[in-house]
């Protein structure tokens, strides 16, 4: 499972990729049982054709969670945002380990250097996804982000989003921003 001898990719869409995303997903669920949450999801459906037979397929994506008081907002996803955060820095220290092995591989005569370049980008992809998650949570802690409030019924419900840095979306869904990707 390791790429050109280096674990940290691999390790990375294992964790943020499928298991980190699956866990909100039920982390949410359960608020949403104890009426504590509320999550929002955008419905995609499409067609396929299977031996010329039109199937419909549809997912359900969780893009945001509304709470009913700002005080638990603001904590439950700062501590969702922490944890991303801690599992970012220890790939980044595991990523800094194995480059560092690398380097002595490539030292004693054992390892090419093509191992260390692999090494190296796979180290750059865990720097920024680090600093992509401490500006996740450091807009928590220094309230750089936008908490929304909306009337439904005879219900408050508040929810946070963030400043896009695209100009055809001016706020992203914080939740979808925790849920992020290497790209950013």
């Amino acid at each position: 499972m390791a790429i050109m001898g280096f674990a940290a990719p691999a390790i990375y869409i294992l964790s943020l990729k499928i298991v980190f995303p699956v866990a909100i997903s039920m982390i949410v669920s359960g608020w949403q049982q104890k009426n504590i949450a509320f999550p929002e999801t955008q419905a995609e459906r499409w067609v396929i054709y299977l031996n010329g037979i039109p199937v419909q397929e549809g997912r359900n994506s969780l893009t945001n969670v509304h709470f009913r008081d700002r005080d638990q907002l603001v904590s439950r996803l700062r501590a969702l945002s922490l944890i991303r955060l801690a599992i970012c820095g220890l790939l980044l220290v595991y990523s800094l380990g194995e480059l560092y092995d690398g380097f002595r591989e490539v030292t004693s005569g054992r390892g090419g250097l093509f191992t260390i370049v692999v090494g190296a980008l796979a180290t750059l992809a865990m720097t920024l996804t680090a600093h992509y998650s401490s500006s996740l949570y450091l807009a928590i802690r220094r309230s750089t982000w936008t908490v929304a409030e909306q009337r439904i019924k005879n219900t408050v419900l508040y929810s946070a989003y963030l400043a896009k840095s695209h100009p055809e979306q001016e706020f992203e869904p914080f939740l979808s921003a925790l849920f992020g990707n290497l790209a950013r």
